[in-house]
């Protein structure tokens, strides 16, 4: 019978890897520990991971995700013994879909009614065909018309169909008898967690005025629904709701919804 030898103790710890890393891009770090015999082992168990700044970098059982730009700590701890160790890693301006966006495409973002840079708000592909309802006082003829616009200004990108059955809708258009009193015509309600959005109701003035018009108020309502959050400039999501195709709002909706923007994204030109 060989007798069993217990292993030497750990004496000290590292983090081996990169110090360096595009935004955008991860790195796999290693922890190591020394025995007091000089022998090296390394930790894939039993190990606390951690970050100086989420926003720079995560980090989850040693693999690192650079965010953005900027110098950040990473952290080690082998659990139950105290031994911890730290790396530095230098983040780089990697390819970010910002790339993709004109200088007018950012400042939309940039320019928010808050003040502060939004994260991108979305539905996920998979939400796709949008489920969408017509409450009364509302023909299902025109929230299936204004739902088309999207579905053309993206070539096919923003899908619907639609359904008699309000509780399975994903997108809700219906009159709301207290904004008869309000200046605007519409409003709406979003429903959504780390960006993806989930649900929306499109709530509708029932001052004639605004019922004239609906069509038109209810594409703009969707646009915000679809996550342009912010007011336009021209076209349908300016301050006329013209039918007539903007350039920049085309160009932002289709970015949007391009599979490189993700939900959350803070939106910051790095």
């Amino acid at each position: 019978i060989t007798p069993f030898t217990q292993p030497s103790p750990i004496v000290s710890v590292m983090i081996a890897g990169d110090t360096t890393v595009e935004s955008g891009k991860t790195t796999t770090l290693r922890f190591l520990g020394k025995r007091s015999d000089s022998s090296v082992v390394e930790f894939f168990t039993d190990v606390s991971w951690g970050t100086s700044d989420s926003t720079l970098a995560v980090v989850s059982a040693g693999v690192v995700t650079a965010i953005r730009p900027g110098d950040v700590q990473i952290t080690a701890r082998l659990q139950n013994s105290g031994l911890t160790s730290s790396k530095s890693i230098h983040i780089t301006r990697g390819w970010t879909p910002w790339d993709l966006l004109s200088p007018e495409g950012k400042a939309y973002f940039r320019v928010s009614t808050s003040g502060t840079f939004r994260r991108v708000w979305k539905w996920p592909a998979s939400a796709f065909p949008l489920k969408m309802w017509a409450g009364a006082g509302i023909t299902p003829e025109i929230v299936d018309s204004a739902a088309s616009y999207w579905r053309q200004e993206t070539g096919g990108k923003i899908t619907h169909r639609m359904v008699s059955d309000s509780a399975s809708a994903q997108m809700m258009a219906k009159i709301e008898p207290t904004y008869a009193s309000r200046l605007v015509c519409a409003g709406l309600g979003i429903w959504e967690t780390d960006g993806v959005i989930t649900k929306v109701v499109l709530l509708i003035s029932p001052r004639p005025s605004c019922l004239d018009f609906l069509r038109n108020v209810l594409t703009h309502e969707m646009g915000h629904g679809l996550g342009l959050l912010e007011e336009g400039t021209a076209g349908i999501m300016g301050p006329r709701l013209s039918w007539d195709r903007d350039p920049l709002t085309h160009e932002i909706i289709n970015w949007l919804y391009l599979p490189e923007v993700w939900p959350g994204m803070l939106f910051i030109d790095w």
